[in-house]
């Protein structure tokens, strides 16, 4: 009968293993905040912009909400009630944007014409 021994790693090993599932938990992360919009002090953040509105409308969506409910709220006609994007009046129109990437263009425009 012939034995089969596994030497055990060392630590440095270990903490090489645990950075690289730090970086692919991060790098996880990332393209999910890209998807919701962005962070604003820990917090998700919703970017929309509609043509007939000045500026890009951030909200911030509560535990019950997602960055697509609100999208879906604010291009209903028949949606009412609440204060998203200063308490607009203008339904449908509206398209989620990448609130980072937006940020970016605005500080480097050069960049992207």
């Amino acid at each position: 009968m012939r034995r089969t021994f596994h030497t055990v790693r060392g630590p440095w090993q270990m903490v090489m293993a645990l950075a690289v599932i730090l970086v692919v938990a991060g790098a996880l992360a990332t393209v999910s905040s890209a998807a919701e919009g962005g962070q604003n002090n820990g917090q998700r953040v919703c970017c929309f912009t509609q043509p007939q509105y000045a500026g890009v409308c951030k909200v911030t969506p509560t535990k019950d909400e997602t960055c697509a409910s609100i999208l879906a709220y604010l291009n209903n006609p028949r949606s009412g009630g609440k204060g998203y994007c200063r308490n607009t009046a203008i339904r449908g129109g509206w398209k989620l944007i990448d609130c980072y990437r937006h940020a970016h263009k605005r500080a480097h425009p050069k960049e992207h014409t």
